[in-house]
């Protein structure tokens, strides 16, 4: 199950009579983990189309992989997967494909659009910075 909350992607798995959910932010690159609602791991993921979480889960090893469908899929339209183990062995999985689920939502995508303004626009600050300083 995929739901989203203001810039967040959230992935839900019931197992056992346990939610656990991985959140995932695409503008800042931060991922969150929680257990029955209480944060096990926090982190930043900028350079990596994948990341994995490793936790106890009634005392048997599971584990949390979030990665991209393609290189292609990650940069051109956000399509993820994500899949729970537990003891190496795949219990559940989802997908989500960030783009769509952003363009659905006229504030996000209004944010999205800002977002990628501002960088441009930082961009061209920082290429004329380096191309007056090489000049000189």
């Amino acid at each position: 199950m995929t739901t989203t909350a203001n810039s967040r992607v959230a992935s839900v798995f019931d197992y056992a009579g346990h939610e656990i959910r991985l959140e995932v932010s695409m503008f800042s690159g931060r991922e969150w983990l929680y257990l029955d609602d209480q944060l096990l791991e926090k982190k930043r993921n900028l350079t990596s189309f994948r990341s994995k979480f490793q936790f106890v889960l009634d005392g048997q090893p599971a584990e949390i992989r979030l990665q991209s469908k393609g290189i292609a899929g990650a940069l051109l339209t956000g399509h993820y997967g994500v899949e729970l183990y537990v003891s190496d062995e795949l219990v559940d999985s989802d997908e989500f494909n960030y783009s769509q689920l952003m363009v659905k939502d006229p504030k996000k995508r209004k944010g999205g659009l800002l977002f990628l303004a501002g960088c441009m626009a930082a961009g061209f600050v920082f290429g004329m910075a380096v191309a007056v300083f090489f000049q000189h």
